[in-house]
């Protein structure tokens, strides 16, 4: 429940008043779900759109048109994936099957040999055969069994090359001669072994691998670490390794095959990000043939172009959430020193649709970068002037952010956001210092200033030509005064449409030659110098407190314009006549109370702003009308009590500053000219008397003025009202002068 309380406080000093928030809730809905269909459009659009037929070019024919890159694509090449493929197939190892029964063969064979060199009897055939075979060796195998015979290291020579001879067939012995393969590329060998329980794999280095051709060489490093006295015993055990050593490691081709089709299929693709705004953009130019090379870009862009981007969306989607949040956390009251208005909210919603709108047709009718940068051609500052103009420059400030923010999401450049930020805040600041519609033009004209100062600015960073800033710069100055142009042809359409208390509006509305003061002259005069006195007095003492001057005056003029249909009935329009005295004081306060309603009546009838409209249905507030409440209990003879709300003002107290300061301006001027013999101290008793009976009255209550704007409030009264009763001196009369 407190948690609920709290987010709705927060909502209230954002949105307007309660009975309108589910009306603002509507609108900020709305706005969201089309500005991010919008925004999806426009993320999303080259990917649904293409600039070119794609079956207008097909392989191995000529083009018929220029295709140039419109977007960043991903393109496999496929020409490196296969050399890629090719070399990881190369280096796959090569497959070898050991055969134990090699190994198990010739160990025997040697075992034999051991024997019959020690003089063992060997009884068996394979034996017998095997020492035929032994008398028959070459000549250098008969000095071996020379040497073994007579040698005293025998039986040691004998141990050593059976330990080598079985080493030898554990690493694998291999032969290469005929595999047609680049040997150059092999890093490593797979022996495929019989172990327990199944087939072992074995990987080893091709350097470490036996091969029958390097046999002798290999027993050598093996002899290294051992020593003899005699240095025949090392050659002969060269030689009878090498006579018993048999390839038990044979290649295994379809493995291999297998293997290396594998590995080939294993490599990813290669991948490359073709840019828009590179040279490799370039696809192919008109007339030129379309390679196997080209096609597959060409299809690449095809596949890019209509696939839509689900992570784009989504990414797109949470970003705008954060931007539109924090828009409306920036809105706060606090902040904005303002409750937006639903109108107010619709004004906003709309100005950023028809922006969201002419930036995504803009982006489609230019999609390249020559504008450098996008915003260069938007009329940013155009929102940013009327959002000052109609509603302050505070929101103004804030939305134009949002704005930026959201071009920044579409375009995703840093130039075309921070261009249009600032240039937006340039208007902003020439729309502050206008005060006459035509200083629209004069703003245009600061506006180009500051645009080509922002544009000059970016070209230098960007270490652009000279001439190329200049025409930049060009462009920005024809933007500036473009939005000023504009802004002065929009702002009198959204004052009549939203009826805002524009500064020019008032200003047109504070001439006291229109036709309702020249009526009110003649019908009312003391309504007139009235209402004229206490503009001055409101006007002054909102300009020292720092509210809105040029309402408090305009409202203070327009205030009693429903005393033109009854002005007899007004004390200052009186002369020694007084109407009342024959009416009953009921009848007379009715009339008296009667002129706030005719007078919101009237100002309906002019179209007057909203805001002058609240001020004269404030300007009373609740007061009680004291003449006629105590005139009444004075003649009230009977027991029936009198209530003081018959004879009270049934309107609304004042709910800002400005409505205030023309209640205490009303009471403060009619008080005034009660006065005899006014000096400063009577004219300032007087002032804080009537500021001190409305604060405890509570008429004070709901607005926002503090005890240091009553005493500011104060002192300007005084010393406006001083003013009117400053003393002269008395001229002495012409025959008193010649005497």
């Amino acid at each position: 429940m407190r948690n609920h309380r709290t987010s709705e406080s927060f909502i209230k000093r954002i949105l307007p008043a309660k009975k309108k928030l589910r009306y603002s809730y509507l609108i900020v809905g709305i706005s969201f779900i089309i500005a991010n269909l919008i925004i999806i459009f426009a993320t999303q659009s080259s990917n649904l759109f293409l600039r070119y037929n794609i079956g207008d070019f097909k392989l191995y024919e000529t083009a018929p048109s220029n295709f140039v890159l419109d977007r960043d694509i991903l393109w496999i090449d496929e020409a490196a994936t296969e050399k890629e493929r090719e070399k990881a197939a190369a280096s796959e190892p090569l497959v070898f099957r050991i055969n134990d029964e090699v190994a198990a063969t010739s160990i025997n064979k040697f075992i034999n040999f051991e024997q019959l060199v020690l003089g063992k009897n060997i009884t068996d055939t394979e034996g017998k055969q095997f020492s035929l075979q032994a008398l028959e060796l070459e000549q250098l195998d008969g000095q071996v069994m020379n040497y073994l015979k007579i040698s005293p290291y025998s039986k040691l020579i004998l141990e050593n090359t059976k330990e080598i001879l079985r080493e030898a067939f554990q690493t694998g012995i291999i032969d290469l001669t005929g595999i047609e393969v680049n040997l150059a590329e092999i890093k490593n060998i797979k022996f495929l072994k019989q172990v327990a329980g199944g087939q072992g794999v074995e990987l080893v280095e091709i350097n470490n691998v036996i091969r029958i051709q390097d046999l002798p060489e290999w027993v050598k490093e093996k002899l290294q670490t051992v020593s003899y006295d005699d240095p025949i015993a090392k050659q002969v055990i060269v030689a009878l390794v090498s006579h018993f050593a048999k390839v038990n490691g044979f290649y295994d081709k379809n493995q291999t095959e297998l293997d290396r089709k594998t590995a080939g299929e294993e490599v990813k693709p290669v991948e490359k990000w073709l840019k828009a705004d590179s040279i490799d953009a370039i696809i192919v130019e008109k007339g030129k043939s379309i390679t196997k090379d080209v096609f597959s870009k060409i299809k690449a862009y095809w596949q890019h172009a209509v696939k839509v981007n689900v992570n784009s969306i989504v990414g797109t989607v949470f970003f705008f959430i954060i931007i539109f949040a924090f828009t409306i956390f920036l809105l706060n009251k606090s902040i904005t020193r303002r409750v937006l208005k639903s109108q107010e909210i619709l004004l906003l919603v709309v100005l950023g649709m028809i922006y969201l709108v002419i930036s995504v047709s803009l982006l489609n009718v230019f999609p390249d970068d020559k504008w450098y940068p996008f915003s260069l051609i938007l009329p940013t500052a155009v929102i940013a002037i009327l959002i000052t103009v109609v509603i302050s420059a505070e929101v103004s400030v804030i939305y134009s952010l949002f704005l930026a923010l959201t071009l920044f999401l579409i375009k995703f450049e840093i130039a075309t956001f921070s261009f249009a930020f600032f240039s937006a805040i340039g208007g902003v600041a020439v729309a502050t210092r206008t005060k006459e519609r035509i200083d629209l033009v004069k703003a245009g004209i600061y506006l180009s200033v500051i645009n080509s100062i922002i544009i000059g600015a970016f070209g230098f960073l960007n270490n652009l030509a000279i001439v190329d800033i200049f025409i930049r710069m060009a462009w920005a100055s024809g933007n500036g005064f473009l939005c000023g142009i504009l802004s002065l042809g929009f702002l009198p359409i959204l004052e009549h449409r939203l009826n805002t208390p524009t500064r020019f509006r008032l200003m047109e509305l504070s001439d006291i030659n229109l036709p309702i003061f020249k009526r009110m002259l003649v019908l009312a005069p003391g309504t007139y110098n009235h209402s004229i006195n206490m503009a001055n007095l409101a006007e002054s003492a909102c300009e020292e407190i720092g509210a809105n001057a040029l309402l408090a005056r305009v409202a203070s003029y327009y205030h009693d314009i429903g005393k033109l249909d009854q002005p007899e009935y007004f004390i200052e329009n009186q002369n020694s006549y007084n109407i009342h005295d024959e009416l009953k004081p009921t009848l007379s306060v009715a009339v008296i109370k009667s002129h706030v309603k005719l007078g919101v009546e009237k100002a309906k009838e002019l179209n007057l702003p909203q805001a002058v409209i609240d001020i004269i249905t404030q300007h009373h507030g609740k007061a009680i009308i004291t003449y006629f409440y105590n005139r009444a209990l004075k003649e009230n003879d009977t027991v029936k009590k009198i209530s003081p709300a018959e004879f009270s003002y049934p309107g609304i107290r004042p709910q800002s500053k400005e409505a205030a300061v023309v209640m205490l301006a009303d009471s403060v001027e009619a008080a005034s000219r009660t006065l005899k013999k006014p000096t400063g101290t009577k004219i300032e008793k007087l002032v804080w008397g009537i500021i001190v009976d409305k604060f405890n009255a509570g008429e004070l209550s709901e607005c926002n003025l503090t005890f240091n704007d009553l005493e500011i409030i104060k002192k300007t009264f005084v010393q406006i009202v001083a003013g009117y009763f400053h003393q002269r001196i008395e001229y002495p009369k012409l025959r008193e002068v010649n005497r």
